[in-house]
């Protein structure tokens, strides 16, 4: 009898080793996937309060600087999301025509970078889970170029997507925003007022997008400034985009509002509901919890969303991802209040000037300070 019990115990120890190998190999494999996206890892969330301080700068001396710059541990009007994949973090340093690469996230104010990636008029950043980087273009005459992976020297890229330039169902013009998630990538083609949706991730110049928004083909790029047509247009230069792989949200920048669709659309589809805005026909700039100006880049965690209301020098978050519309944030960080949008000038670590690019982990939100040239990291509590 006690041989049975021993020899039971040990077959029972041994099936739970074998779970316990395919439990730790499958969460080693997800967290790998999510630290090499453009979004965060999904599902965790993180704590701030209004008008937080910042924990970091990157790019000043310290948090009362705002030198616009061209060493490697300055920056000239940075635009668009960072993004961090594995431990470094690669910022879009646009009036410089490079992205810095830290191989290591600063914790220090005046981190020097440790390349410059040579790239023109870049905007937001993104990674794929293969490990390629793909770069938007803040300007009508720039396609997006990707590299396979992420450079350890100043290499050209491998490929470059869109180009030729113009509109069409493998062009694009004026990229500002991109977002990869799994096996799909959006890209916010904010010249031709649409997003263009392609799954799988591309690996070539030229590939074909899956589907678009915001126009009713794919030869259409009319802005739509105060008229709503579901079947399109109904944008006006989008300039942020964010996925959790479920709900998708859009910066319709030139008719402040956000756009929101509850489940990741299959096609050309209208949106659910709008944030900014009363309804989908209003588009007037405002100051308030529910009024934004100019709104551009946008990310989400799959729990909360991030947005950069630019003109209002503030970045205001949703602590639950918003499903209805004229749903209010419940944080704004640079800004006291919901109702103040002062550019401080010298700055400090409470305040911003026209933010334009914003990226989470799990434990810290980075925002791009674009006229106060850093970038400023909010450690989550």
């Amino acid at each position: 009898m006690n041989i049975k019990n021993k020899s039971l115990r040990i077959v029972l120890m041994g099936v739970a080793i074998v779970l316990l190998g395919v439990f730790v190999t499958e969460c080693s494999s997800n967290s790998s996937a999510a630290a090499n996206t453009n979004e965060p890892i999904i599902g965790t969330k993180l704590n701030f309060t209004t008008g937080q301080a910042a924990d970091v700068v990157i790019g000043q001396a310290d948090m009362a600087s705002n030198t616009n710059g061209s060493g490697m541990n300055q920056f000239g009007d940075p635009w668009g999301n960072p993004v961090v994949s594995g431990t470094k973090l690669l910022v879009s340093d646009d009036g410089n025509n490079r992205i810095l690469v830290f191989n290591t996230i600063p914790t220090a104010p005046n981190a020097t970078a440790d390349l410059a990636l040579t790239s023109h008029y870049t905007s937001s950043l993104a990674v794929s889970n293969s490990g390629a980087l793909f770069a938007g273009a803040d300007d009508s005459s720039v396609p997006i170029p990707f590299w396979n992976s992420i450079p350890v020297a100043d290499v050209a890229p491998d490929h470059s997507l869109g180009n030729p330039l113009g509109r069409s169902i493998t062009q694009v013009s004026y990229t500002d925003a991109i977002s990869v998630v799994g096996n799909k990538m959006i890209a916010a083609d904010a010249g031709n007022s649409r997003i263009m949706v392609w799954i799988p991730v591309p690996t070539s110049d030229t590939p074909s997008a899956t589907f678009e928004l915001g126009q009713a083909d794919f030869i259409s790029g009319s802005a739509s400034s105060g008229v709503y047509n579901s079947a399109g247009p109904y944008m006006d230069t989008p300039e942020g985009v964010t996925t959790d792989n479920d709900h998708l949200y859009v910066s319709d920048t030139h008719n402040n509002r956000i756009l929101g669709w509850s489940s990741f659309p299959s096609g050309n589809s209208a949106p659910d509901f709008v944030l900014g805005q009363t309804d989908f026909t209003g588009n007037t700039s405002g100051l308030s919890a529910t009024a934004f100006n100019f709104p551009s880049n946008i990310v989400t965690n799959g729990v909360q969303l991030f947005a950069c209301d630019t003109q209002n020098n503030r970045v205001l978050i949703w602590n639950t991802l918003p499903t209805t519309t004229n749903a209010a944030p419940d944080v704004v960080l640079g800004q006291p209040d919901f109702v103040t949008n002062t550019a401080l000038n010298p700055p400090t670590a409470n305040s911003l000037n026209n933010p334009t690019g914003i990226y989470v982990t799990d434990t810290q939100l980075f925002v791009v300070d674009r006229q106060n040239h850093r970038v400023l990291i909010y450690n989550g509590h």
